[in-house]
């Protein structure tokens, strides 16, 4: 038992060591999620005290990884926005722009910052989605579409896929 704690507080002491020795001033450092991760919350944090090059996050409060049946892709000439509203409403275009409040949505604007200079293609991406969703099955279905036209965006499962996908392909 106690060769057992040794070795597992070694492993432990030996990975510390590493991440204190990383360079990461080179790296860029991408990120989305919901409000735990949105502005300069915990990534910031991340980003300053390893001293990586860039902080890019797109993060919004309330987002979820599901899409809805009416949400807009952010290169789309009426594209509405993204809100973090959360109180009830009725004004259909703040109702849109909540819809439009998914990582799907968040990684089109991404990539789209990233082409346009704005940003620094990322050496590591972070989601840290909350689970906002409502619909948490479709794993299987998510896991088996061959392309990702064919994934069922509006699971929590089938967004994931996606934007996890998106990232990794661009």
């Amino acid at each position: 038992m106690k060769r057992i704690i040794f070795l597992m507080l070694g492993w432990g002491l030996c990975l510390i060591v590493q991440a204190q020795t990383t360079n990461f001033s080179k790296l860029n450092f991408g990120c989305d999620g919901s409000s735990t991760t949105s502005g300069n919350q915990w990534s910031k944090t991340v980003v300053d005290l390893l001293g990586f090059a860039s902080h890019h996050n797109v993060a919004v409060g309330s987002s979820t990884f599901a899409c809805h049946p009416d949400t807009q892709d952010y290169n789309s000439d009426n594209f509405a926005g993204i809100s973090d509203g959360w109180k009830p409403t009725k004004d259909k275009k703040e109702l849109q722009m909540r819809h439009n409040n998914v990582s799907k949505v968040h990684i089109q604007k991404f990539i789209s910052e990233v082409k346009d200079g704005v940003y620094p293609a990322p050496d590591v991406f972070v989601f840290a989605m909350g689970s906002n969703d409502t619909k948490l099955d479709g794993v299987a279905e998510a896991l088996s579409a061959r392309t990702l036209d064919d994934v069922n965006v509006t699971t929590m499962a089938g967004g994931a896929r996606w934007a996890i996908q998106t990232i990794l392909e661009n």
